[in-house]
């Protein structure tokens, strides 16, 4: 086994297989498939051996290690025991094998971004090949009946997957604009160590449109709008020292930014709007939009309400209650406050009964859950990628750059969507990859 470590196209499949069965857990009728992913993260944490250990990207495992064995901790004085145990040592086990994923690209010059790119495009195949044929049939039937979502359980978890899958088409602008990058492209880059960059200039192209068409179908209002907020961040970053090409980059994404909330293109069709008990209270009768084209059109970032926020205003109102009650040390990973409770999509009740709630912010489910004892050992890993960041102000946009850049996407992000508790959230795969990887990248530049 060892020996087929050894050759990097090998490691390359074996990258895209783990992210592949990790992005399972939000597909519909494929979540049977997440059970491969602590196979395949054993299968490289057995091939690593002390690698993992006496590596470069060890310092941020170490890093990141205190916050899975606070969360283990939690479950002695936890509601549900078993249920925080398990969870924080699963979370132990991802750090270790995740950061073992990365050692392993590592050695053969394959960057995480490299990982996320193809599997940006294979879900781009299975959304579009949903959106042609109707397959499922209930595609369409997502956040309040307004959202395209295909083979994926939500909206928002494709526009999710989508979002912080992009980066990969943003690494490969990076290679076919930056000189350098090109120039060193055997250094850093797997997929185009034997390509010139620049023929590859068409399928990026491609590639964007076909990005922003899907998120903006997926009519999911966080995704989309850090999506325009990660382009503008890497246009002024790229660039800050060419005001022409600034310019017409950000003339082009003002456009293209109201050009999606003016025309609104995420079109249901009208037995969909009759069929959902929840559109047709939120819509009043005098607000019903036009039909065109015998569809419905809606208010793009209302959805419905009074303000762009209302369908999340009460989500956030408990979550913080809960926040209020965790405190410092939490009332146990992975727990929901039984006695707090609201009628989001996401709030159920499990096979035992234990009740989980939709959280909507991260930062006050980690409080809830892990306290802000546990909220500050997850974030110890950022303190030290933004002190690169800020030490290194001055050069040129590069790869440790584009990670803290991505992180920082994250984070924002993780003000509407509670994906920092979920152990099976491929969001948390990504943060952990980002995290372990940075480092890696950092040595890289320097050597």
């Amino acid at each position: 086994m060892k020996r087929l470590f050894t050759n990097s196209f090998f490691v390359y499949i074996w990258g895209i297989l783990v992210l592949l069965a990790a992005v399972s857990v939000i597909i519909r009728g494929f979540s049977w498939l997440y059970p491969a992913v602590p196979v395949l993260l054993m299968v490289g944490i057995f091939a690593a051996g002390r690698g993992i250990i006496i590596g470069d990207c060890r310092r941020v495992m170490y890093l990141m290690l205190p916050f899975g064995i606070w969360a283990t901790l939690t479950s002695f004085w936890s509601f549900y025991s078993v249920v925080s145990l398990t969870r924080g040592l699963y979370y132990l086990f991802l750090v270790t094998g995740l950061t073992a994923l990365v050692y392993h690209l590592k050695k053969h010059g394959i960057t995480v971004f490299e990982l996320l790119l193809p599997v940006n495009v294979l879900i781009i195949f299975a959304s579009l090949f949903s959106l042609l044929s109707e397959i499922p049939s209930d595609g369409w039937t997502a956040g309040n009946a307004k959202g395209f979502m295909g083979l994926f359980s939500h909206q928002n978890s494709l526009g999710a997957i989508l979002l912080f899958t992009f980066p990969g088409w943003l690494y490969l602008h990076l290679l076919i604009e930056d000189k350098k990058a090109s120039e060193d492209s055997g250094k850093f880059s797997f997929l185009f160590r034997y390509t010139y960059p620049r023929s590859f200039k068409y399928f990026f192209a491609a590639g964007f449109v076909l990005n922003i068409l899907l998120l903006t179908l997926t009519h999911s209002r966080a995704s989309i709008l850090f999506l325009f907020v990660m382009l503008s961040l890497y246009l002024f970053l790229l660039y800050r020292k060419n005001v022409k090409r600034l310019a017409i980059g950000s003339a082009l994404l003002i456009l293209m930014f109201f050009s999606v909330s003016a025309v609104n293109p995420v079109l249901v069709k009208n037995s969909l709007l009759g069929n959902s008990e929840k559109a047709a209270t939120n819509i009043q009768e005098e607000q019903v939009p036009p039909k065109l084209w015998g569809k419905t059109w809606y208010s793009f970032w209302y959805k419905g309400d009074d303000t762009p926020y209302s369908t999340r205003q009460h989500i956030f109102a408990d979550s913080w209650k809960a926040a209020q009650i965790g405190g410092l040390f939490g009332i146990g990973y992975g727990i929901s406050h039984p006695n707090i409770k609201n009628n989001a999509a996401g709030s159920r009740f499990d096979e035992s009964g234990r009740y989980i709630r939709e959280k909507g912010n991260s930062f006050l489910a980690m409080v809830e859950e892990v306290g802000g004892v546990g909220l500050g050992l997850f974030l110890l890993p950022v303190f030290f990628f933004f002190r690169f960041f800020f030490y290194n102000s001055g050069e040129l946009f590069s790869y440790p750059k584009l990670s803290i850049f991505l992180l920082l996407i994250l984070f924002t992000h993780a003000q509407f969507e509670a994906w920092m508790t979920g152990v099976h959230s491929p969001l948390l795969f990504v943060y952990i990859c980002l995290s372990a990887s940075f480092q890696t990248q950092s040595y890289l530049l320097l050597e």
